[in-house]
């Protein structure tokens, strides 16, 4: 495996932060809790602190626990550059049906989605039900839900290969399995044959302390890892794909025996150096020779296969390079029917009217009058159209200038509140100008969708913009 050393700067002590140290008065939560949560506070000076968020107040101090805290402590949100939570049992994704994309880049998921006039009403748990501009949505996708479960896991070793690996970065050493997760500190590979279809979805939440350094094999028939370097000395091997993410990006190779490795491109993830954790999915479908990396929600990297497919394997490898610690977690593979979160329409067709495309590739172009949770009824030239839901792929609406249909004015309008960039779980992003974090609840204000309360369970991070 690639054998590139990756540095990091380390983590820094909190000690430079006792300036902004205050105690607040005991909350509801016991500072004892915070051994079951693993938050993580970073610093514009690059200081990092673990503990749990309780609240953000209006005028800009963040209550925070910590183990060694005998009550609460308030920082400064001047000084923060961003706040991980950690995995809370708020998936944003369950249950929904579509996927919204606003017209300054921000996605959510959605149970159910109504168009009606000029406004689109938007449904989900964690937000509840909002009125949104129909000038201020860019697209929408209907997402598939009923897809066959390949696997899930890990349950345990049954069924997974291990093997040390020889590697530049460290010592060789095995992955660890502990509640219901794969642990590795050294170089190590696992790899188990899990039938994948010709068109699959793998998702995985991945933490780390340190560099990150690991390889995927996907469509690989060999449960022992391979050495790219010295390939064609290995036992024979079918074709696969080896996917390596790194504190920087991600980087495509094609791997087979007899011919030079193929480097299908390397590319950048802007912000990963700094997280120390990611919700990760993978898509790849054989018959549009396509592989796609979505990192914590958002598309990534879609790579396109210029020649013959690669994988002829079933089985996946998962390989650390063996220089700092991984958590791989929640381990999910499904099938999948090849369509994802893309643009309806390549050209400037939407610039004049809505454009929707179909699962078979023709498009229809109009007015789209109404849409329920089955049906979609469009206004074209030909006359009235309907379609079912089911067989549209995406759906783009008609450009229409942000002025025209703003987002109605906040009613609190936060006179201390900060400008954030909220990432869900699993998927999704809204940036919205937050007035208070209370009792599990954000309140804030979105320039797209006006005034919010989102409940916290789904929210994996939080990205300061502005204070």
């Amino acid at each position: 495996m690639n054998s590139r050393r990756f540095h990091d700067a380390g983590f820094r002590g909190p000690l430079a932060l006792l300036t902004v140290i205050f105690l607040l008065p005991a909350l509801e939560a016991s500072a004892a809790a915070t051994n079951h949560f693993k938050d993580l506070l970073l610093f514009s000076s690059g200081d990092r602190v673990t503990g749990r968020l309780t609240r953000l107040q209006p005028d800009g101090w963040l209550g925070w626990e910590h183990v060694d805290a005998e009550r609460p402590i308030l920082f400064s949100t001047q000084n923060i550059a961003q706040i991980d939570l950690d995995d809370r049992e708020g998936d944003a994704t369950a249950g929904s049906a579509w996927k919204v994309r606003l017209d300054n880049d921000d996605e959510l998921s959605a149970r159910s989605v109504g168009i009606q006039g000029s406004q689109i009403l938007l449904e989900s748990w964690y937000f509840g039900t909002i009125s949104v501009p129909r000038g201020r949505v860019r697209s929408l996708t209907p997402v598939q839900t009923n897809f066959a479960v390949v696997f899930e896991g890990p349950r345990g070793t049954n069924g997974w290969t291990s093997w040390k690996v020889v590697s530049a970065l460290g010592e060789p050493g095995e992955w660890k399995y502990q509640d219901q997760a794969f642990y590795a500190k050294e170089a190590a590979s696992i790899a188990r044959m899990v039938n994948l279809p010709d068109s699959f979805s793998m998702e995985f939440n991945l933490k780390w302390k340190g560099p990150l350094n690991v390889a995927i094999a996907l469509y690989t028939d060999s449960l022992k890892p391979i050495s790219l370097a010295n390939k064609e000395d290995e036992p024979d091997f079918a074709g696969f794909y080896s996917l390596q993410l790194n504190s920087f990006g991600a980087n495509l190779l094609s791997v087979k025996k007899r011919d030079p490795l193929r480097y299908l491109g390397q590319h950048s993830v802007l912000g990963l150096a700094n997280k120390t954790k990611a919700h990760i999915e993978i898509k790849a479908d054989k018959r549009s020779r396509r592989i796609l990396l979505f990192v914590d929600g958002v598309l990534s990297k879609l790579w396109a296969e210029p020649g013959e497919f690669s994988g002829e394997g079933r089985g996946i490898r998962l390989v650390h390079q063996g220089q700092g610690g991984v958590r791989l977690s929640q381990l999910k593979i499904s099938e999948w029917d090849g369509r994802f979160e893309e643009r309806a329409s390549t050209n400037s067709a939407a610039a004049t009217g809505d454009v929707v495309l179909m699962l078979d590739g023709e498009r229809f172009a109009g007015e789209i009058q109404s849409l329920n949770s089955g049906e979609i009824v469009l206004a074209s030239s030909s006359g009235e159209l309907r379609k079912g839901v089911d067989k549209v792929r995406a759906i783009e609406l008609r450009k229409t200038p942000a002025a025209l249909s703003p987002a109605a004015k906040s009613e609190e309008d936060p006179k201390f509140g900060s400008e954030m960039q909220l990432y869900f779980q699993r998927h999704g992003r809204l940036t919205l100008k937050v007035a208070r974090i209370e009792a599990g609840k954000l309140v804030g204000h979105s320039p797209v969708m006006g005034d919010v309360q989102i409940d916290m369970s789904a929210v994996s991070r939080l990205v300061f913009l502005s204070k």
